[in-house]
This record gives C-alpha cells, structure tokens and sequence, in this order.
C-alpha cells in the first residue's frame, strides 16, 4: 500500500511539474507588450512574466530526474548503450569543430549539432543518475573511484544478481574469463554491450590510480605561485612601482595534504599567504590549522583509489612475470592465433618469447576488474536474495585461497588502512 500510495504521489509531482513547464513555454512566446498604466504607476499585467531558457531548461532537468526513478533495468541497458554513442559523436563532432576552426572555415551547423549532442548527452546522464541512485546496488559502486552513475546504470541493467549465483558467473557473461573462449561457427558465449562497460571499468580505474599517493599537488602547485607572486611584488617595489601590480594567486578552494595516511579534504577558510612549509594537518573533520596567513579547516576524508592501486600493483607483478619466462608459451600461443605485422612491436615482443606492453596491460586490467566484480556480487548478492550471504569465488570458497581481499567502501572511506592493500611480494 506504501509502494502505491508513493507512486502515485511521485506522478502528482512529474504532472505539476509538466503543467508548470507548459505554462513557463507559453509565457516565454508570448509577444512582450508594453505594461500599462494604473493609477499613474507603471506596472506590468499580473499574468505577464519573464521567464528565461534557463528557468525553462531546469523544469524539464527536474522532470527527466523525477521520471528517471521508474527507468526499468532493460531500458536502463538500452539508455546506457545510447549515452556513450552520443558521447562518441559529441567528440567527434568537437574534434571537426575544433579542426575548422583552425582552418578558420565555416563550421556554424556542425556547432548546432555539437550543441545538440552536449544536452542530449546531459539529460541521458541525469536520468541514468536517478535511476542508479534510486537502486540499493549503487550505495556501494558509486563510493568507488572511476564507478560514476553511468556505469553504475549499466551493471544493474546487465547483471541479474537472482541468476549470478558466484561471482565466475558475471566473468563469464562478461567475457573476461581467459578459459572461456569463442570459436568460429560458435554463439557468442557473452554479451557484448557488458564487455565493453567492463573495459571501460577498467580504463576507468587506470586513469584514477594516482588519486591515493600524490594527493598534494594542489597545494605544492599553490605554494609555488604564492612564492612566484611574492618575488614579483618585490620586484615591481623595487623598480619604484612602475606598471601594473602583479596580480595574487587566488586561494584554491580545498587542497589535498601530504603528510598522512589517510586522505582528508582541507577548505580555505581564511585567505592570504601560505607558509614555505606545508603545515601539520589536523585529522578530525572541523579542526582548523595555521599557515601563514591562511586557515585551513578539514572538511571530509577524500576517497583513495583502491582498485587503481592494484592495478599498479598487478602490472608490476605480470611484468615480472614476463620477463622471468612465465609467459613464453602462452607468448607461442598468442602469435599464432593472428596474423601480427612483423614490424610491430607486438610480433617483436611475441617472437622473442614474451607478451607485449599492451597484453600485460590487458591482463592488469581484467584482473582488477574481476576483483571489483566480485566484490561487486559480495556486496549486492544479499540484497536480490533475501540476505543470503554471497558464496564468493570460487579460489576461495572451494579451493581455499589465502588471498582474499575484503570489499573496500563498505562501511565508509575510513575502512581502508595498508593491510586493506595486496604487496604481491610472494611472487611464485
């Protein structure tokens, strides 16, 4: 009764607001008369407004949000497949855009269609969004560094918990199980829209893997020009105040320390100049701390890139790997399932007995995107099944690995410490 009293209270609210929007729209056509006169005052009639594009543009957003929480899985899949074409010809089109430009040709409709594509863009992610928010699997993806709504949209859509029983099960329907492969003459043995999300899951986490060890550069950069700054006023004194006055830096508005373990956010909350020496960060959300002149306040912890570092660590470890031999046959295998150039240097690679940059790279990725995965189903197995616990891997629930490796953001960003963090030094 609950369910249906809130649905029907949630489409009262996307009706209001359709009706709100139509009256905005006829209002904005309206010819712009002049106000007449009343009582020697001018004033304009009480049913003439001026609403703007803007005020229109955010009626329909709060629509789009609104009717993105009844987005069903399969559209979800569907919405998600057609949010990243959009964004492939959004860049295409800037590339030509930009390309045009430089040859100063004329370039005004495909600026139109840029345009276009940028709000179709906007509004496919605003509905993904409250469609992935309103779903209990992204409580824990979206904590994730490189998980943003959209690929969090497209798991849910792609990934029926209720039929994945282990985690090996989404590997395969993923197409990043190595044991499973797809001959000719032979049915897909995975679905294709799922491993490409899975390969940008893991291009994702490659380009956030500095987020956890150099988290100061803001501040260092900061630093930096406050010194420039200083030495250039007292120049500009020294030659009698002749020009312009160097202009300040201006104070960044939250800056990463570097002198901790766990990461926190710091709010400028008094401007002016820092010290030379980064100074000894509070830890606790509220502290405040001196530099120079300035005032820093702790904010909120910032979130440490867990599956980026692994996969530091991982390509460590495969390039290990391939340069002691381990890899030869697979090196023997691999050249003679495709016709490779002799004059890349993937058949050069291949040839001498090892894999190339590009398969260590692959195998980093896929690796860590099996372990998000499967923290992914221990996460949200329970949640489709009744509380039932997730059986886990298969390496640890059957063949009783050592290495396991607790979901990370579960319980907040504080969870993580340096045992969370695999070494790989038993490199056997």
């Amino acid at each position: 009764m609950n369910t249906n009293n809130n649905m029907e209270e949630l489409l009262r609210e996307l009706e209001q607001t359709r009706l709100e929007r139509d009256r905005l729209l006829v209002q904005l056509q309206r010819p712009q008369e002049q106000p007449r006169q009343r009582n020697n005052i001018d004033r304009p009639d009480e049913d003439y407004y001026n609403f703007s594009y803007d005020e229109i543009d955010d009626l329909l957003n709060k629509d789009i949000r609104t009717a993105g929480r009844f987005i069903t899985k399969r559209q979800a899949r569907i919405m998600v497949d057609f949010y990243y074409m959009i964004q492939d010809a959004r860049i295409g089109i800037n590339n030509q855009v930009k390309a045009l430009s430089r040859d100063e040709e004329p370039n005004d409709v495909l600026k139109w269609f840029l345009k276009k594509d940028e709000q179709t863009e906007k509004k496919l992610g605003l509905a993904l969004e409250s469609f992935a928010k309103s779903q209990p699997h992204s409580d824990w993806a979206m904590k994730v560094p490189g998980i943003g709504p959209i690929i969090t949209a497209g798991l849910i859509g792609h990934i029926d918990l209720t039929i994945a029983k282990t985690p090996e099960a989404i590997w395969r329907f993923a197409g990043i199980d190595p044991t499973v492969s797809w001959e000719k003459g032979e049915k897909r043995p995975w679905n294709a829209r799922l491993k490409v999300l899975t390969w940008k899951i893991g291009e994702s986490f490659v380009k956030v893997k500095g987020n956890m060890w150099s988290p100061g550069r803001e501040f260092l950069a900061f630093a930096d020009k406050m010194r420039e700054w200083e030495e250039a006023v007292k120049e500009w004194e020294d030659e009698g105040s002749v020009g312009r006055r160097p202009t300040k830096p201006r104070n960044p508005d939250r800056v990463r320390a570097t002198v901790h373990d766990k990461g926190r956010l710091y709010e400028c909350t008094k401007t002016g100049t820092t010290g030379l020496r980064e100074p000894r960060w509070p830890q606790l959300v509220g502290q405040s701390v001196e530099d120079g002149d300035c005032v820093w306040m702790c904010t909120d912890a910032f979130t440490p890139d867990y599956y980026g570092h692994l996969y530091s660590l991982r390509r460590e470890l495969e390039g290990w790997r391939n340069d002691t031999g381990r890899y030869e046959e697979g090196a023997k295998k691999e050249l003679l399932k495709k016709n490779y150039k002799t004059t890349t240097p993937t058949y050069k690679a291949l040839i001498s007995g090892k894999l190339s940059d590009a398969h260590l790279h692959s195998r980093a990725k896929r690796h860590v995107v099996q372990i998000f995965l499967s923290h992914y189903h221990e996460v949200n197995y329970p949640i489709e099944n009744n509380g039932e616990k997730s059986p886990g891997p298969y390496a640890i629930n059957i063949l009783k690995h050592a290495h396991y490796l607790p979901p990370p953001f579960k319980n907040g960003n504080d969870e993580h410490h340096n045992s969370v963090f695999p070494t790989y030094d038993n490199r056997r």
